[in-house]
C-alpha cells in the first residue's frame, strides 16, 4: 500500500510486497523507511540506489536488492528507524548506519537545506540591492 495523499506511506501489504526502488550505478545502496525520504536522498546521493521499504517490508524481500552490495541504513532517527535498521543489521551485520546531519529524516534535512539556500540568496540580494543604492547615491 503506497500513497501520496492524506494517508503517508507506512506499510506493504501482501504476499508480493516490494520496496520502492530508485536505481543508481554504484555499489552502494541505501535503505529509507518513506519514499519521500528516498526521493530526498536521492539528491544527496544520485549515483547510489536507493530503497523504500514502507517502515514494516520483511527484510527477506531486500534481499535480492541488498545482497553483494555495500548497504548504508538511511532510515529516520527515530525508535522506529533505528528498529528497522537493528532488524536488517541482523542479516546484514557490516550494514552502516547513517543519519541525516539535521532533522529527523533525509527529507527534513533536503528542505532545510533548500530553506536556508533560500536565505542566504535572499540576504545576497538584499545587500547587492544596498550596494547599488549606495552607490547611486554617491553619484549624486
Amino acid at each position: 500500500k503506497r500513497g501520496t495523499g492524506a494517508q503517508p506511506f507506512k506499510q506493504t501489504l501482501g504476499q508480493g510486497g516490494l520496496p520502492f526502488v530508485l536505481p543508481g550505478t554504484g555499489n552502494k545502496v541505501y535503505v529509507t523507511e518513506a519514499p519521500i525520504d528516498a526521493l530526498s536522498l536521492k539528491l544527496v546521493a544520485p549515483e547510489c540506489s536507493i530503497l523504500a521499504t514502507g517502515g514494516n517490508l520483511p527484510v527477506e524481500r531486500l534481499k535480492p536488492y541488498l545482497d553483494g552490495k555495500e548497504v548504508l541504513l538511511a532510515q529516520d532517527r527515530d525508535a522506529a528507524g533505528d528498529e528497522q535498521a537493528q532488524r536488517i543489521r541482523k542479516l546484514y551485520p557490516e550494514a552502516r548506519r547513517v543519519l541525516p546531519e539535521q532533522g529527523k529524516d533525509w527529507n527534513e534535512q533536503v528542505r532545510l537545506h533548500f530553506e536556508q539556500q533560500a536565505k542566504a540568496q535572499k540576504v545576497e540580494r538584499s545587500e547587492s540591492a544596498r550596494g547599488k543604492s549606495r552607490e547611486r547615491a554617491k553619484a549624486m
